[in-house]
């Protein structure tokens, strides 16, 4: 690993390296995650409007706001969490924490009441 930080001479070219499993990582992850996406919207405008008989989505379902609200919120207290880690402040990082994992829950208990409401 000595060729790493070194200068490369004039006329030769750079030895080849890896890429960087964790950059390879997360372009894949946010490839696949957007495909996904991609996915759903297409799915969703091609049946928008397609149901001709009563029960209408919109009459079964309601928006899960504060679902979706529980779940974007719980990356910004695992940040805070991460950020007192990195301080050896525990005491913060064990709060932030169990907020971060009661605000999964609930995401987690509303999707479950919501398949359950839906199915019966």
């Amino acid at each position: 690993m000595e060729f790493i930080n070194q200068p490369v001479p004039e006329g030769e070219e750079a030895p080849w390296r890896l890429p960087s499993t964790r950059k390879a990582g997360m372009i894949c992850l946010i490839l696949t995650e957007s495909a996904l996406f991609s996915i759903f919207v297409v799915a969703f405008v091609f049946y928008m409007g397609k149901s001709l008989n009563p029960p209408y989505p919109s009459q079964i379902m309601e928006p899960p706001w504060l679902a979706s609200a529980s779940l974007i919120g719980s990356s910004f207290t695992i940040m805070i969490a991460e950020w007192f880690l990195k301080r050896n402040r525990t005491f913060g990082f064990n709060i932030w924490w169990i907020i971060t994992v009661l605000m999964g829950a609930y995401f987690l208990g509303f999707t479950a009441y919501e398949w359950h409401d839906l199915i019966y």
